[in-house]
C-alpha cells in the first residue's frame, strides 16, 4: 500500500512523503521520550491500571495511571512528568501485519503531527504519542 494511503488528509498534505523511512525520520524521531516497559492490569469497572518505565526530557522515571485506555494513561504519565500534550486527532490503520498510527497533538499552543507503526496496535499508538513528545522537545522555545 502506498504510504500516502495510510495517512490522514492533514498529515498527507503536510508530509508529502514518498516512502516510509522519510516519514519515520520526520514524524517519528528519536529523542528524550521512550517507553522502556509497559504493563496493565484490571482496576475498577471500566478502567485499567497502567504502569510504565519511560525516559523523558527530565530523565528516567516510573509512572502509573488508572485510565480507560493506554493513551489516556500515557498522556497522564507525561503530564505528571511535566510534559503536557493533548491528542487532537487520532488515526490508526492496519498495514499488512503492522498498524500505522498518526496523531495530531497540541502542547503549549503549538500543534504538530506524529507517526509510528508497530505489529501491535497499542505499541503503535503509544509510539505515536511519544513521537509527538519528541517532536515538541526538538522545537525551539516559543
Amino acid at each position: 500500500m502506498p504510504i500516502a494511503d495510510l495517512l490522514p488528509r492533514g498529515l498527507r498534505d503536510e508530509a508529502r512523503c514518498t516512502d516510509r523511512e522519510s516519514l519515520r525520520r520526520t514524524y517519528c524521531p528519536a529523542g528524550p521520550f521512550a517507553l522502556l516497559s509497559w504493563r496493565s492490569r484490571g482496576a475498577a469497572a471500566g478502567s485499567t491500571r497502567y504502569e510504565a518505565e519511560l525516559t523523558t526530557a527530565r530523565g528516567r522515571r516510573c509512572g502509573e495511571a488508572t485510565a480507560t485506555g493506554p493513551l489516556a494513561a500515557l498522556t497522564a504519565m507525561l503530564h505528571d512528568a511535566g510534559t503536557r500534550i493533548e491528542i487532537l486527532e487520532f488515526h490508526q490503520r492496519p498495514d499488512g501485519g503492522r498498524h500505522s498510527t498518526s496523531v495530531r497533538c497540541e502542547s503549549n499552543g503549538r500543534t504538530l503531527w506524529a507517526f509510528a507503526d508497530d505489529e501491535d496496535r497499542t505499541r503503535s499508538a503509544l509510539g505515536a504519542l511519544l513521537a509527538a513528545a519528541n517532536r515538541f522537545a526538538a522545537l525551539p522555545e516559543a
